[in-house]
């Protein structure tokens, strides 16, 4: 018997420290995860974005650690609705952040 969704009700964590590639619409804010070892030499921690898996079409979160961050906080006000794909690049010797390549893209089924 086939049962019909009504309503996700848990989400999946995104990070890129374990995927190679996020396909992500952005559909909410959230809050800094108060992760010590996650903290940045700057004192900040990595924010938690609620967004659309444009791959799974699931609702998620993802990790933004500061190259994330800083790019999401560059939208401001324009940041929901934005999808982008996201990918992780390999890690430079002696650093601690993972390089990300992060490009703006259309929704799927975008005619423009």
């Amino acid at each position: 018997m086939e049962y019909k969704r009504k309503k996700q009700l848990t989400t999946s964590l995104i990070s890129m420290n374990h995927v190679e590639r996020a396909v992500v619409k952005v559909i909410g804010y959230s809050e800094e995860m108060k992760v010590e070892s996650l903290v940045s030499k700057d004192g900040t921690y990595p924010m938690v974005y609620r967004v659309i898996n444009l791959e799974t079409g699931e609702e998620s979160k993802i990790l933004a650690g500061t190259v994330m961050r800083g790019v999401f906080e560059d939208y401001k006000d324009e940041l929901l609705g934005k999808c982008f794909e996201i990918n992780a690049m390999p890690k430079m010797e002696g650093k601690k952040y993972l390089p990300l390549q992060i490009w703006e893209i259309d929704e799927p089924g975008d005619d423009e």
